[in-house]
C-alpha cells in the first residue's frame, strides 16, 4: 500500500521531472503531484495556503536562487508546515551537504539515479511509508538513499 497520495517536487531539470512523473504512473497506485520550479513558488503557495497540505516533498538540492537547504531551511520554520516530511534530493552524496540536509529536518537524502528501474523502485520504498507513524528523526544510518 501507498500512503503518500499528494505530492509536492520541488524540481528545476524537465529531464529530472519527466522521469519521476514517469516513475510515479509505473507504480500501483495514483497519485497527485503537484510541481514547482523553485523553492520560491513552493513558499508563495505556502503563503496563499490553499487548505491542502501534501503528504511529502520532494526537493531537490540545487535550485535556482535559493538552494534546496535554504528551502528546507524555511520550510522547518513555518509552523504549519515544519512537520510535512522532506525528502532532499541531489546528485551529491558530499558528507557536508548530507549533514546539512540532516541538521535541517528533511526526513531523507535520496541521491538521485542514473536508472530509471532504481529511480521507481526508491520511489515505491519511500511513498510506502506511512508518515503519520513514522517517527522522525530518521536514524543517521537510514538517512542516505543510494
Amino acid at each position: 500500500m501507498l500512503y503518500s497520495k499528494k505530492i509536492f517536487l520541488v524540481e528545476d531539470d524537465y529531464d529530472d521531472i519527466h522521469f519521476f512523473q514517469e516513475a510515479l504512473l509505473q507504480l500501483p497506485d495514483t497519485f497527485q503531484i503537484t510541481i514547482f520550479h523553485s523553492g520560491e513558488e513552493l513558499l508563495k503557495t505556502f503563503e496563499r495556503y490553499e487548505g491542502v497540505l501534501p503528504d511529502v516533498i520532494f526537493l531537490d538540492s540545487s535550485l535556482p536562487l535559493f538552494n534546496g537547504m535554504e528551502i528546507l531551511a524555511q520550510i522547518k520554520a513555518l509552523p504549519t508546515y515544519n512537520a510535512i516530511p522532506v525528502i532532499v534530493m541531489s546528485v551529491s552524496d558530499y558528507p557536508i551537504y548530507i549533514d546539512k540536509a540532516y541538521t535541517l529536518g528533511a526526513h531523507f537524502y535520496y541521491i538521485k539515479p542514473y536508472n530509471f528501474a532504481t529511480l521507481k523502485g526508491h520511489l515505491h520504498k519511500l511513498l510506502s511509508i506511512n508518515w503519520q507513524d513514522y517517527t522522525h528523526p530518521t536514524h543517521r544510518d537510514n538517512f542516505l538513499i543510494y
